[in-house]
């Protein structure tokens, strides 16, 4: 039902971004955007409820169904000390967009999961886990051919692989779980490619 446009968290830290649209398909004609939320990973709820500490980006007070799509940000500023988190820097956060139907009126493809009024996605500060895997990467291209690869990165790339599945099939208590693991990650590099 909804497609993102944008989720990202500014270079500088400062901001996180969300642009999203109602799908045009002649179902979703008296769909409109309701709200929007950010929630901090370590707030969510399991079973998928929005938490007291999220913050709402977006408000359609009105309940204007003629909005299709919204643009929302959210400043470092906003961020307080109850959402858990005083920063962008290393975070994961889901953010929440609240659909509802013009009149009232059901979508007649209930049995089919296109009735959905509530759709998630991630934003994630990935610049750690980015140093973290081309340190790796400038170690294997060090002008040390005969190594074989190390174990820390073949974890490495298997944990980051075992996120982008998590993150693609919605199991968002194993996203939460990885994330923590990844933040154990060093960002400095490793000296040399551990030849003996």
């Amino acid at each position: 039902m909804i497609q993102f446009s944008e989720l990202r968290i500014s270079e500088n830290k400062k901001q996180l971004s969300v642009g999203c649209y109602v799908e045009n398909f002649d179902i979703y004609d008296d769909v409109y955007i309701k709200s929007i939320y950010v929630e901090y990973y370590k707030n969510r709820l399991e079973n998928g409820d929005i938490s007291e500490k999220a913050i709402c980006i977006y408000d359609n007070a009105n309940d204007d169904y003629t909005v299709k799509s919204a643009h929302a940000v959210l400043m470092k500023q906003e961020i307080t000390e109850e959402f858990g988190t005083g920063t962008f820097d290393n975070g994961l956060f889901y953010v929440y967009v609240i659909c509802d139907v013009h009149g009232g009126a059901s979508l007649a493809t209930a049995d089919c999961g296109w009735d959905i009024m509530k759709t998630v996605g991630i934003v994630a500060d990935w610049e750690r886990v980015y140093r973290a895997g081309m340190a790796y990467i400038l170690d294997v291209a060090d002008g040390c051919h005969t190594c074989v690869i190390s174990d820390e990165f073949i974890d490495f790339i298997m944990r980051w692989n075992a996120l982008r599945l998590a993150m693609l099939v919605c199991d968002y208590i194993t996203v939460d779980m990885l994330w923590d693991k990844f933040l154990g990650y060093t960002t400095a590099r490793r000296s040399g490619c551990g030849c003996m």
